[in-house]
């Protein structure tokens, strides 16, 4: 993905669902939380490739995306 393409793809989906992402630590990359009241979603630029892991729990969304990252790290 070229640069800036993740922000774009982060402020996206928040604008979408009417709300602003919270960037956090995911261990070796930043991501970013989208919290709506319906899903979380974590999401992140791993090389190329946009990563976005949607759960009911935000625990569970960062959990989860924590562990990608560290797997494919």
């Amino acid at each position: 993905a070229l640069p800036g393409v993740e922000e774009g793809f982060v402020t996206g989906m928040a604008g979408s669902a009417g709300t602003d992402p919270e960037e956090i630590d995911l261990g070796a990359v930043e991501g970013f939380l989208i919290d709506t009241d319906q899903q979380r979603v974590v999401a992140w630029q791993e090389q190329n490739l946009l990563v976005a892991v949607f759960a009911e729990r935000r625990a569970a969304a960062i959990t989860a995306a924590r562990a990608i990252v560290e797997a494919t790290g």
